[in-house]
């Protein structure tokens, strides 16, 4: 998880100085990597932080999330619902 967190904002970075699509592209997989791996190790908390300040470097409140909402998520996603309800 360590090596994570100090590639956050490395990645966040990169999100934000894109020079090309597959720069971007790129930085947008390490987001997924990153937050799909601290929601697997249960860290809930270091998620939505992440995806907190996510939506403070793309200026997209969307993208914020509280660590319920993410347990959610992954609750969903374990069972196999791909179901946008809730």
């Amino acid at each position: 998880m360590a090596i994570w967190k100090e590639a956050e904002p490395l990645v966040l970075f990169t999100l934000r100085t894109a020079h090309s699509q597959r720069e971007a592209d790129m930085a947008a997989q390490f987001v997924q990597i990153i937050r799909f791996t601290y929601m697997m190790a249960g860290d809930y908390e270091a998620a939505a932080a992440f995806s907190n300040r996510l939506a403070d470097v793309l200026g997209d409140d969307s993208f914020r999330k509280t660590p319920d909402q993410l347990r959610q998520e992954m609750e969903q996603f374990l069972r196999g619902d791909t179901s946008e309800e809730q």
